[in-house]
């Protein structure tokens, strides 16, 4: 429910138009949202998964850049923050290859520079997943029938 209205005008590098707002008292992922009609009177064309949005003004294709850094520590529950915050306290995990066992080959393997490559990369670590795909993660809707194709 909106706690009231304003009109501010906005200022985006050499953009500068008016636009209406709705104030809303509520924890949100984001700080304004620009509608349709805002989009189409000033000809911008947005991309959420670029994070930015394009506008041409006499006939010069300009871009504005969202925030490279959208969500605070207190804000980490949101699904799509933990594309932007760093983990600093976690590492992640990589299965290196296991070196030949050769008696011959220890002792000259320890200057190769793969081996030295392999040693920078030991203190990694990447989360291991389990996926069952043969269990759903979600009841089937009621009234939904699989197909044979699947079974």
């Amino acid at each position: 429910m909106a706690v009231g209205n304003i009109r501010m005008q906005l200022t985006m590098e050499d953009m500068v138009s008016s636009a209406l707002f709705h104030v809303i008292d509520a924890k949100t992922s984001y700080n304004i949202l620009l509608g349709r009609p805002w989009l189409h009177e000033n000809a911008v064309v947005p991309s959420t998964w670029h994070q930015c949005f394009k506008y041409c003004r006499n006939g010069i294709v300009k871009k504005v850049l969202g925030d490279n850094k959208p969500f605070t520590e207190a804000e980490s529950h949101f699904a799509d923050a933990k594309y932007y915050i760093e983990e600093t306290n976690k590492g992640k995990e990589i299965l290196l290859p296991e070196e030949p066992k050769s008696c011959n080959n220890q002792n000259t393997r320890k200057n190769d520079s793969s081996t030295l490559e392999l040693e920078s990369l030991k203190g990694l670590t990447l989360p291991l997943t389990q996926i069952n795909m043969k269990q759903p993660s979600k009841p089937p809707l009621k009234g939904f029938v699989p197909s044979t194709q699947e079974e």
